[in-house]
């Protein structure tokens, strides 16, 4: 029997185990999928796992989205440009980190039908899914992206990740802070086309009403 998991801190509130164990039984496929809370000091220990056999594979959810990378073999193309793994594989011999982020955000806006082309996104938020909204968002040719995070730290992180946008057609950073915040996401919510939150749903933005 193949094994998975989904490792994260916290973990408790992934469905991830009930969605994949259902697919398996629906197609008889003979696995496994379960979920663990690690911490980082168990990173290295986990990707051993996977080299000796003891896991087929595992999924990645936050924190730990950036911080796996460097006990990872081998990036794809999107996982590279992103800095971003949610996946791991194991292929000749080598751990194989890959970012399927990027086509669940894509596919999710397509089933919606709403085409984000030369319009104007507002990201709440800077947290391990960013990347690959940021760069979904960039393929689909959104216009302007503005992010607005509580920390300039991690604004200015994803900022360094995709050195090449500039405002106007690219990402401008904004950070939530003190009064002055509640006005900039007022103003960024009413001119944006679209917006989407990557803030933990327990967050509450105090900006007169609920989004």
């Amino acid at each position: 029997m193949k094994k998975y998991l989904v490792i994260g801190n916290p973990i408790e509130h992934s469905l991830s185990p009930k969605l994949h164990n259902y697919w398996f039984k629906k197609n008889n496929i003979n696995a496994i999928y379960e979920k663990r809370l690690v911490d980082e000091n168990n990173l290295k220990k986990l990707c051993n796992e996977v080299k000796n056999g003891k896991l087929d594979g595992f999924n990645v959810t936050v924190p730990f989205k950036k911080e796996i990378i460097p006990y990872i073999d081998q990036l794809s193309i999107e996982a590279k440009n992103t800095q971003s793994v949610n996946t791991i594989s194991f292929n000749n011999g080598k751990l194989i980190g890959h970012n399927t982020d990027i086509d669940g955000f894509e596919l999710s806006i397509k089933k919606l039908k709403f085409d984000v082309a030369n319009k104007k996104i507002l990201i709440l938020g800077a947290g391990g899914v960013v990347p690959s909204i940021i760069f979904a968002l960039k393929k689909m040719k959104a216009f302007k992206i503005i992010l607005s995070n509580r920390t300039k730290e991690k604004a200015m992180n994803l900022k360094n990740i995709f050195d090449n946008l500039t405002e106007g057609s690219g990402i401008k950073k904004e950070t939530l802070e003190k009064e002055k915040s509640n006005s900039n996401v007022k103003g960024n919510l009413i001119k944006s086309s679209y917006i989407t939150s990557t803030m933990g749903v327990s967050y509450k933005l105090k900006i007169g009403k609920t989004i």
